[in-house]
């Protein structure tokens, strides 16, 4: 469940990376919504505790683009160069 809650980090890689965009994320947010579910429903738990797991892990990621679009931002505004976090 732990490595679960680690999504931003990955999504934060992934768009630093180049293989995803944070237009690309949010155009896809109903897959987003699913996945989660998805994910939560196969950790152990009934129906409330995969909703008391989903919506974290939603927020997590509306977070995570948040962050990458403030980071697509900041490098654009250097001109391109990696800016430090």
């Amino acid at each position: 469940m732990g490595l679960v809650f680690q999504v931003p980090v990955g999504i934060l890689a992934a768009t630093r990376a180049g293989v995803v965009t944070p237009k690309q994320l949010r155009h896809n947010r109903r897959y987003a919504i699913l996945a989660c579910g998805a994910v939560a429903a196969f950790l152990p738990g009934d129906a409330i505790t995969l909703v008391l797991e989903t919506v974290p892990l939603y927020l997590l990621f509306e977070l995570s683009v948040l962050l990458a679009t403030v980071m697509e931002r900041r490098e654009k505004r250097h001109g391109g160069e990696a800016a430090p976090l």
